[in-house]
């Protein structure tokens, strides 16, 4: 005599001969609804305790609560975290920016950057709040003259606000525009991806000042603030090559993708 169990298994073998159709699409519509659930009741974002709650005597909204809710920046198209190096207190002279966005064929196209002016040029006009974000390009921009493909330095000729130093992923050595759903990496695609990072900020020893050019990037707004200051003759030199020269070329791009281990196409 059959047990209940097996009887049971039995009827589930010949239900998904019958209607396997069926069961799937059932269980896909299930999905969907925990999965727009979460959505529905903020599920997918992080509740933390507020690190600033009573710590403002004065009148501020977020002070008065004891958790805050935050989600990550990539929602408003800001994946390089410059706001916060971009307050006036900390007195920053320079940030290196690396860009790893996936916005054109998985490379960035400076859209985060560009996300981040925006939204400080919102702030000054709506709140009067000062900019400490140097003007950026559009994205059609930044992939028309190649910026997205090499360092370029912004902010060049304002030593009140920080020099942005903008690093974008580029195919060295490796194609490492891995898709944000790729959560499982072997050793050589982990080290791959690191090594072309690495060569990245080096820009693979193609240019071989380079490193001076980095160094006076990072010293510029200290320099400049001096009384009387100037620039060096070679620090100037690297600036009339890697600063942005303020054009934005806003007509539609051609698509961008780079071929590993091709030379910078627009190297200055």
């Amino acid at each position: 005599m059959a047990t209940s169990a097996s009887l049971f298994n039995m009827g589930v073998v010949e239900l998904s001969k019958e209607e396997n159709n069926k069961i799937l699409k059932l269980l896909k519509g299930i999905g969907k609804e925990i999965l727009d659930g979460f959505s529905d009741s903020m599920d997918d974002v992080a509740t933390y305790p507020n690190p600033f709650y009573k710590w403002d005597t004065g009148a501020d909204v977020i002070k008065d609560m004891e958790q805050i809710t935050l989600v990550d920046g990539g929602e408003a198209d800001e994946n390089v975290p410059l706001e916060p190096f971009l307050q006036p207190a900390r007195q920053v002279d320079a940030i290196i920016a690396f860009d790893n966005s996936a916005d054109v064929n998985r490379w960035p196209n400076g859209k985060s950057l560009h996300a981040t002016y925006e939204k400080a040029m919102n702030q000054q006009n709506m709140y009067d709040i000062p900019s400490m974000m140097p003007p950026v390009p559009s994205p059609e921009g930044f992939v028309n003259q190649g910026l997205n493909s090499r360092p370029t330095f912004f902010g060049c000729d304002n030593s009140s606000i920080p020099t942005v130093i903008y690093i974008p992923n580029y195919p060295y050595i490796y194609q490492s525009n891995a898709d944000t759903m790729k959560l499982k990496y072997s050793k050589e695609e982990a080290l791959g991806i690191v090594d072309n990072g690495r060569r990245a900020l080096n820009l693979n020893g193609t240019v071989r000042n380079w490193p001076q050019c980095l160094t006076c990037a990072l010293m510029d707004n200290a320099v400049m603030q001096e009384k009387d200051a100037a620039r060096s003759k070679e620090c100037q030199e690297c600036f009339d090559r890697f600063c942005w020269d303020g054009t934005d070329d806003q007509a539609q791009p051609k698509d961008y993708i780079p071929k590993l281990g091709d030379p910078h196409p627009f190297m200055p």
